[in-house]
């Protein structure tokens, strides 16, 4: 699995300039529920995101990272001009399954039907892991279970799912 970073200045001169700086690593698995909170929000972020959207960014980011720093670590921290552009790089490594994409594409490298899809918006892709929670609440799992399950476990586990499934030539030999 792949960790992403960030490197915070965590101590400053009597000028203001970096004297010190952190590196902090995402943990080794990251859970479907701060997946589908960044694919969310994406899906809101229309342009050049407002203050709000900034606020919820430094939540997201802070979160991201287990909260091995404080929102204020990470405003402090971050230098002015590449702030923003840093927490939107943050979000979308997690909400693209960055984290994953090695152990999803040992699994799925050669099915046909899995590598033809395509997501055209954070919107849709939202669409998807709706329909993937609700699919899996469906077979009796409970939602805050699902929803805590590690997003790698997930994708490896459907891809085997999807690999599985027998096709039918018509509706009629699917249901006998």
């Amino acid at each position: 699995m792949k960790n992403n970073s960030i490197e915070l200045i965590t101590e400053f001169s009597e000028t203001g300039e970096p004297l010190r700086t952190e590196t902090f690593l995402t943990r080794g698995t990251i859970k479907l529920v701060m997946v589908y909170e960044c694919v969310s929000f994406l899906s809101l972020l229309k342009d050049v995101p407002n203050t709000n959207e900034v606020q919820q960014m430094i939540d997201l980011v802070t979160r991201i990272y287990d909260e091995q720093f404080t929102k204020n670590q990470l405003i402090d921290g971050l230098p002015s001009h590449k702030a923003v552009p840093e927490l939107y790089q943050q979000i979308v490594f997690i909400a693209s399954g960055n984290q994953v994409v090695d152990e999803v594409k040992d699994t799925v490298k050669n099915d046909k039907d899995i590598n033809s899809k395509t997501v055209s918006s954070w919107k849709e892709y939202k669409g998807h892991l709706n329909d993937l929670i609700k699919d899996m609440t469906k077979e009796g799992k409970d939602i805050n279970e699902v929803l805590n399950l590690p997003y790698a476990f997930m994708m490896t586990d459907l891809s085997e799912e999807i690999r599985k499934v027998e096709r039918k030539e018509s509706m009629l030999d699917a249901f006998m």
